[in-house]
């Protein structure tokens, strides 16, 4: 089986490109900050494993479950953020 999750995020971001940097003194005096939202799906292999009796299938106990077969799951995040 595999999932699909969807993701929303609040992130934020220094953007150097529009802060103001002082040669002179090799600092920024500025640092121009962004806020935006971003959306992310991902799809991963799930495996679960679930007890329940033969007569009542509506019953059922998940005691355990595996997302993308124990590895850890990568967001990438665009350059423009």
């Amino acid at each position: 089986m595999r999932a699909f999750h969807s993701t929303y995020a609040d992130i934020s971001y220094v953007d150097y490109s529009n802060s103001y940097y002082d040669k002179e003194e090799d600092k920024y005096l500025y640092l121009e900050t962004v806020n935006t939202e971003i959306d992310y799906e991902v799809t991963v292999p799930v495996l679960m494993k679930i007890k329940y009796v033969h007569y009542n299938k509506e019953e059922l106990e998940v005691y355990s479950m595996s997302l993308n077969e124990g590895e850890s799951i990568e967001i990438v995040i665009h350059n423009e953020y």
